[in-house]
């Protein structure tokens, strides 16, 4: 499980990196629009595999291919990162593990309890 927070203040939760991919485009990664942390606390970093192209057409049309990456787990586990970036989350996009924020702090702060 992957929680991924978008700059706009909404999160997802989201399965495996497949499913980060489907969601998250590699332009919009590279350029930090997301955080991302597992289940186990720790903090996954963007590795940029094949940067995003940009190609003028005609010299007016710009041709985006996103770039691909891959989510590398960094540090140690900090559930306290999360709950920190939760603080300003103010949607939760429908996922099949959580029904509300709420469920979300209920799930970290149990693993917080853990440690």
């Amino acid at each position: 499980m992957i929680f991924v927070f978008d700059e706009d203040k909404t999160m997802m939760i989201l399965d495996d990196i497949e499913e980060v991919r489907k969601e998250c485009e590699g332009i919009d990664v590279e350029e930090g629009v997301f955080l991302f942390f597992n289940e186990n606390g720790y903090s996954l970093n963007p590795k940029i595999m094949s940067p995003t192209k940009r190609q003028k057409i005609l010299g007016k049309i710009e041709l985006i291919e996103s770039g691909k990456y891959q989510l590398c787990q960094v540090g140690n586990p900090n559930f306290q990162n999360i709950l920190k970036q939760l603080k300003n989350v103010v949607g939760l996009k429908p996922n099949k593990h959580f029904s509300s924020l709420d469920e979300v702090k209920r799930f970290l702060k149990y693993k917080v309890s853990k440690i």
